[in-house]
């Protein structure tokens, strides 16, 4: 019995080392993976080092507000008579520029999904015209927006 006993700690030992073993190739291999640009190691190594809570490299961050935005969101909604397409109305602000083209970039909860361009002339700054950007709605998308109240979903950034 006591041959038993030993024999049996042995065997628990051994599967320990085993198991311990085990897991420091494992975690090698994700940091290994990690650094050599491999995602999701990728960008969850990115998000440890600088301390980002949302980095994923399918997002894109929204660039840097110009000191006054270049223009102002009036309007957000599905359009199905327009082409199942969310419209975004813009109004110009005093910093908006004639004829230089903005980008428009819809982001759904911080992920980018589309971007726009828009452009107003030196008369449609002169009126403050507002002006719309359509994005494309897929089927699924349309049905789910369709009547309801997007601000929450979507943001829209405009810069140069």
């Amino acid at each position: 019995m006591v041959k038993k006993k030993s024999k049996s700690r042995s065997t628990n030992r051994v599967v320990i080392v085993i198991v311990i073993a085990v897991c420091i190739v494992a975690v090698a291999a994700v940091i290994a993976a990690a650094f050599a640009g491999i995602e999701p190691f990728s960008s969850f190594k990115d998000r440890l080092l600088t301390g980002a809570t949302n980095s994923n490299s399918t997002e894109s961050k929204p660039p840097e507000p110009i000191s006054e935005p270049v223009a102002t969101i009036v309007r957000l909604y599905a359009c199905e008579s327009c082409g199942r397409v969310l419209m975004v109305g813009l109004s110009p602000t005093p910093s908006t520029k004639a004829d230089v083209p903005y980008k428009v970039d819809m982001f759904q909860k911080g992920v980018l999904l589309q971007t726009g361009s828009i452009t107003w002339s030196q008369v449609e700054l002169d009126f403050n015209r507002a002006k719309v950007v359509n994005f494309d709605l897929t089927d699924e998308e349309w049905n789910a927006y369709e009547g309801h109240d997007v601000y929450d979903i979507f943001s829209v950034t405009i810069h140069e």
